[in-house]
């Protein structure tokens, strides 16, 4: 599967319009060395947090030791900071999950940030929703979703995925769906 890379300075503009048009916080996963790179163009990195994966792939080659974690940055624009979580540590210990994507993340740690930096009624934007992780977490939790994907294939794949949480629901939770989706 070939991903189009993203240039350093692609994704620093990339950040600074998330934060100039979010209300609060801006979580994404990241390539480790364009962290450093965010503090330096003034932009308002919060913390540096590590999504750590027991289970994650070792290095093939074995050359090297594998990485075994992925670099979580966390933003927020001018204005008092409010979230979930407490005194909690910015390190999210999950494994991995072998799904419809190839980097698609672990439903429990979509949860966990869901819960943590945003309030039920919130709205979440998604701008590479890949297999529609994030917009299942929205749904289980009462948090409205906006996910956007260039690929048709994983859009069908993310639309699925939701519709079926949709279906699913947990007779103990309350009911949080307003509208049907799409």
């Amino acid at each position: 599967m070939d991903f189009d890379s993203t240039t350093e300075e692609q994704f620093i503009a990339f950040c600074t319009h998330a934060v100039q048009l979010a209300k609060r916080w801006v979580i994404m996963s990241s390539e480790w060395r364009y962290v450093a790179e965010l503090e330096n163009a003034g932009l308002p990195l919060v913390r540096f947090g590590i999504w750590l994966k027991p289970n994650g792939a070792p290095n093939f080659s074995g050359d090297r030791p594998g990485t075994g974690w992925e670099a979580i940055v966390i933003l927020h624009g001018e204005g008092k900071k409010h979230w979930n979580g407490g005194g909690h540590h910015a390190v999210w210990i999950c494994n991995p999950e072998r799904g419809d994507h190839p980097t698609q993340k672990p439903l429990p740690l979509l949860l966990d940030w869901v819960k943590k930096f945003t309030d039920e009624g919130d709205t979440v934007l998604d701008p590479f929703m890949g297999s529609g992780t994030t917009g299942v977490a929205c749904l289980k939790l009462g948090r409205s979703f906006i996910g956007i994907e260039r690929r048709e294939d994983y859009f069908n794949t993310a639309r699925a995925r939701m519709e079926a949480a949709h279906a699913q629901r947990d007779l103990f939770a309350p009911t949080y769906i307003r509208e049907p989706l799409l």
